[in-house]
């Protein structure tokens, strides 16, 4: 029985050479057959193709994320499909999730290489489709004999691929200019610096008195040991120093300066008299 294994580029036809002997290994019955050049290259000529898809039962398409876009891949997948009917494609994911797969490919069965049961289940698939057919058991037991080295293949090609697209994100990041840099901390150091000069001010700000106009001569005097705030002066124990009621204070003992004993008595005035003043006499007299 022949099955057909389509690849594209060096990473697949690595795989695909080993999958053609892996399937070997497991169905002896099996003849794969694969081009051993590269068709992303476009060298796969349309008569060879027409050639090996005759006889072709199975068509099984090594697909990646790196490689389900090529046009070749998509074009052999529908000339297997056109030769030997849909049911016959499987494509093969080695790095994909069967919701990833898009374009034409996307209608066929997809097989994740990953999966044991799905695996097991594709050779059920071609063994089946063989005109003797190995007895289910031995089929199995074949199976189990040959899987780890599958799994292992499957490991190792997506830790390529990993690998491999960490390098070419590492390499897309752009390097900066020097001058950029430069520039950079240039303009950072200066908005520091006006941010310092911007807290300095707010600082002298709030450390200046709370007296925007020269004091009267007669304005209370700071307690001992008080210093300037923005809202109250404090002393440096005891309560704060309240500067709004100090004020108030002040202003209801300039109304009542008698009565507080604060500030000088005014002078009495002198009765008046029928007299006539004296021009001679002084005022005080």
């Amino acid at each position: 029985m022949k099955v057909f294994l389509s690849w594209s580029g060096p990473e697949t036809r690595e795989f695909a050479s080993f999958l053609r002997d892996w399937l070997e290994g497991v169905i002896q019955a099996v003849k794969p057959w694969m081009s051993e050049k590269d068709i992303a290259k476009g060298r796969h000529s349309m008569a060879e193709l027409r050639a090996q898809l005759t006889g072709t039962r199975l068509g099984i398409v090594v697909l990646t994320s790196a490689n389900q876009g090529s046009r070749w891949i998509n074009f052999e997948a529908g000339a297997i499909s056109n030769s030997v009917g849909e049911t016959a494609v499987v494509p093969l994911l080695l790095d994909l999730g069967k919701t990833d797969v898009v374009g034409p490919l996307s209608q066929f069965q997809a097989v994740d290489a990953a999966a044991r049961a799905e695996v097991h289940q594709m050779l059920k698939d071609i063994n089946d489709a063989q005109e003797e057919p190995l007895p289910e058991r031995v089929l199995a037991r074949a199976f189990d004999h040959e899987w780890p080295a599958f799994e292992e293949a499957v490991r190792r090609f997506r830790e390529q691929a990993r690998t491999a697209a960490a390098s070419v994100d590492a390499a897309a990041v752009p390097v900066r200019d020097e001058r950029d840099v430069l520039a950079e901390i240039l303009e950072t150091v200066r908005a520091l610096d006006r941010q310092g000069h911007a807290t300095r001010a707010l600082l002298s700000g709030l450390a200046a008195p709370p007296y925007s106009r020269p004091a009267a001569e007669d304005a209370p005097p700071l307690p001992e040991g008080a210093f300037a705030g923005p809202v109250a002066y404090r002393q440096p124990s005891g309560p704060p120093y309240d500067a709004a009621a100090a004020a108030a204070r002040w202003e209801m003992t300039r109304s009542e300066p008698t009565r507080r004993g604060w500030g000088p008595v005014p002078a009495a005035r002198p009765e008046p008299t029928d007299e006539a003043p004296d021009p001679d006499r002084p005022a005080n007299g």
